[in-house]
């Protein structure tokens, strides 16, 4: 019987280390494979860890591209000659997308004519020079379509150090900057409240006793104890001034004491379309009056709210009242209830003359008007406010100089209501 033959051993040596025994394994046990696992196996003799490395997986191509595709930002890649080479799917959505077939390989001012070529080709320039991340706001449209975008660029270096290509991340930042506002108006809101009570308190005494006193004045001067004066007459047309003024104070105060009332006023379930529907109709004289066209458009299927109609009907009073003031002359109020995810929308849309940019600011500040001091002290969208805030609501305002004003007001559904059979 034949002796059986020997696996060969091969014995290699590192630098100043000790011999290492090397198995090549039978099936590559042929000259031109045994000289590949031993080059092999002399490198990792030679250098492990380096060995290691290379034996580790490559990331697959198509899951690298199904990453990028996958983020909820738009992204997108250009070398140094502006020349885009990445386009993820996202950066193809939305009224600024476009489609990756229709960009790659192109330069990215010729596929984006929109975009300002001096100011971004100088961002690009920086980050291309000094290697590090360059992050700006930006700001596209006007009124209801403006958006807010995060613009970042960040440098992608080769193995000696050298930016070779920059990626591009836009992420539409409009809702968070839209909460962002409305937590700091609520925040200013609730401190002029706070400050609007103190002041309202301090007033209320006072006020009070210079409106009994002058029906006290006023009362003797019927009574003919000024019979003897001359000028008895003008003194009772004087003293009826400072009574009405007075009670319009005390009105003031009021108000500014309801935006700091309690939140925990009685609510109940209430269909909005029945309580718009009521003030519009209390106010359909005054629309005829001013030839201002009114339109009602009801979604069939919305929910209740839960709210104080008391409340409600406040707001909407003030909403309507402050769009038939923007058209004295003749214009047109369209009045709208829809249901969008788990809230109830109304909008009060008028064609006034708009508010002008340097007032959407201010529009829900205390005693901020731009009608006449007759027509109210400015204090209705203030209110409004405050009473749509404490209901867990939003109250927005969307205006074009010469196109008119939309007042939206968000109210949360109130949950359904369980039923048991039985």
């Amino acid at each position: 019987m034949a002796a059986p033959r020997k696996r060969p051993r091969l014995r290699l040596r590192k630098p100043t280390a000790k011999p290492t025994r090397v198995h090549v394994p039978k099936t590559a046990y042929s000259r031109r494979r045994a000289k590949a696992a031993t080059r092999a196996a002399a490198a990792e003799a030679a250098d492990p860890d380096g060995a290691r490395r290379a034996a580790r997986p490559a990331v697959d191509g198509d899951l690298t591209a199904s990453i990028v595709d996958s983020l909820p930002v738009g992204l997108y890649v250009i070398d140094r000659n502006y020349t885009i080479l990445c386009w993820n799917r996202t950066r193809e959505a939305g009224p600024l997308g476009l489609l990756r077939e229709d960009v790659i390989g192109k330069n990215l001012f010729a596929v984006l004519p929109s975009l300002k070529r001096s100011r971004v080709a100088a961002e690009f320039r920086q980050v291309f020079a000094r290697g590090r991340i360059l992050q700006v706001e930006e700001e596209t449209g006007s009124g209801a379509e403006r958006r807010h975008y995060r613009i970042t660029k960040v440098p992608v270096k080769n193995a000696s150090g050298a930016v070779t290509h920059v990626i591009t991340v836009g992420e539409d930042t409009t809702e968070r900057r839209r909460m962002e506002q409305q937590l700091f108006t609520s925040d200013k809101l609730a401190s002029i409240g706070r400050l609007a009570e103190g002041i309202a308190h301090e007033l209320n005494n006072p006020m009070a006793a210079i409106a009994s006193a002058a029906e006290a004045v006023l009362r003797r001067s019927q009574a003919s104890d000024f019979a003897g004066l001359a000028d008895a007459g003008e003194l009772r047309v004087l003293l009826r001034i400072i009574e009405e003024e007075v009670y319009r104070c005390k009105g003031i105060i009021g108000r500014l004491s309801d935006f700091s009332r309690d939140p925990g006023v009685e609510r109940d379930r209430v269909d909005v379309r029945e309580v718009l529907d009521s003030v519009a109709g209390m106010l359909a004289h005054q629309m005829k009056q001013r030839g201002v066209a009114l339109t009602v458009a009801h979604a069939p299927d919305l929910p209740p709210v839960l709210a104080n109609e008391g409340e409600l009907r406040q707001v909407f009073l003030a909403l309507i009242l402050n769009a038939l003031e923007a058209q004295p002359r003749g214009g047109a109020l369209h009045l709208t209830t829809r249901r969008a995810g788990g809230e109830v929308v109304l909008e009060f849309a008028d064609r006034g003359p708009g508010i002008p940019p340097e007032h959407r600011a201010r529009l829900f500040e205390p005693f901020f008007t731009t009608k006449p001091p007759w027509q109210g002290p400015g204090l209705g969208l203030y209110v409004s406010y405050g009473i749509v805030t404490a209901h867990g609501g939003h109250l927005e305002v969307d205006s074009t100089v010469g196109a008119g004003t939309t007042v939206r007001v968000r109210l949360p559904a109130a949950p359904a209501l369980l039923t048991h059979a039985g």
